[in-house]
């Protein structure tokens, strides 16, 4: 009898925590849309691995065309072009380039792709060669993104961004006649999420201002990399407060801990605060453009909550176990014994 009311308890709690936390995801913050022009993440200049400018530009109709919408969607290939392109390959004419650009995005759309072309010059107009491209022949009247991409202003250059919004590809094609075969062969640079093989990389800033690299981890450092739906809830001050009770065996074992949420990290309901109020000491990441989640499989889109998952990534940079089940009372022993099962720890 007293087992069973015990189990009762434990699952009267364990119901008002879920409960609590759904409670929360119809207020789940977002950082703000960009309503026209370009958003630089807090890196600095361009490298692979890092998330990428949110963009906002016109096109060609003078409509609104958001990167943002795009995310957990499609991934985007875009070509930039420069302030003095030079529209001329061997045995090519301009307008033959811009036709190869047009076919390319038209099988590049037939693959879940998105392309775009971004240019600052006068003069360059998909729509007169493909109507059916106005939407994706954007102009960036101050030349934001080229500048940080670096992009030559001459050459094209093409960028892969991934379905999460992260940087994978940035190609320069020094004979113009080529760039419809460059955004083939960019395509989908979406990595692959699946146990035993290597885990997407990632750049992202913690709550207190670091930039946390998973190449970087590489050869150092295993790494726990769980989500969370939201601060402030009784469910995710279980979760969390269970993978602190383990950090010590984490750390002897060179296992580094990151908290992923879709919170910001400022703020009376912040990541700082929820962190300060449950002793966390490990950083906690404030997902707010969704990026991270995205990628990892947590959400789908740019407004959704975190679902519940833990990732377990050696030191060689596979990813080794997905939980899709994570108990909030033990998930961190859980995670510990997995860890040694793994012969991650010992």
């Amino acid at each position: 009898m007293y087992r069973l009311l015990l189990l009762l308890m434990i699952l009267m709690c364990s119901v008002k925590a879920h409960a609590q936390d759904l409670a929360q995801f119809l207020d789940s913050p977002q950082s703000a849309p960009l309503s026209e022009g370009v958003k630089a993440p807090v890196y600095g200049a361009a490298r692979i691995g890092d998330i990428a400018p949110e963009f906002a530009l016109p096109d060609s109709t003078g409509k609104i065309w958001s990167s943002r919408e795009q995310l957990g969607q499609h991934a985007i290939v875009m070509v930039l072009i420069g302030e003095a392109p030079v529209l001329v390959g061997k045995e090519t004419t301009p307008t033959s380039i811009l036709a190869s650009i047009a076919q390319a995005a038209e099988r590049l759309q037939n693959q879940g792709v998105m392309p775009v072309v971004v240019s600052r010059a006068t003069g360059i107009n998909l729509s007169g060669i493909n109507a059916q491209f106005d939407s994706l022949n954007l102009r960036d009247e101050k030349g934001a993104l080229n500048r940080f991409y670096k992009a030559s202003p001459t050459f094209l250059t093409v960028i892969g961004i991934d379905r999460a919004g992260f940087l994978r590809r940035i190609e320069t094609a020094r004979d113009a006649s080529q760039v419809g075969a460059m955004m083939q062969q960019v395509g989908d640079t979406t990595p692959l999420l699946e146990e035993g093989k290597l885990a997407p990389d990632f750049s992202v800033v913690d709550m207190n201002g670091k930039v946390w690299r998973l190449s970087e981890l590489r050869g150092h450092r295993n790494l726990v990399l769980t989500f969370f739906p939201k601060c402030f809830t009784g469910g995710c001050a279980n979760h969390l407060s269970s993978l602190q009770n383990e950090q010590a065996k984490f750390l002897s074992s060179d296992t580094a801990t990151l908290g992923v949420s879709v919170d910001p990290a400022e703020g009376d309901h912040g990541q700082l605060a929820f962190a300060q109020l449950q002793s966390i000491t490990y950083p906690l990441i404030p997902d707010t453009g969704r990026n991270l989640s995205i990628l990892y499989g947590a959400a789908r889109k740019s407004y959704s909550t975190a679902w519940r998952r833990t990732m377990i990534i050696d030191k060689e940079g596979i990813l080794r176990y997905i939980d899709k089940n994570v108990n909030v009372f033990t998930h961190g022993a859980d995670t510990s014994a997995r860890l040694h099962d793994l012969g991650i720890t010992h």
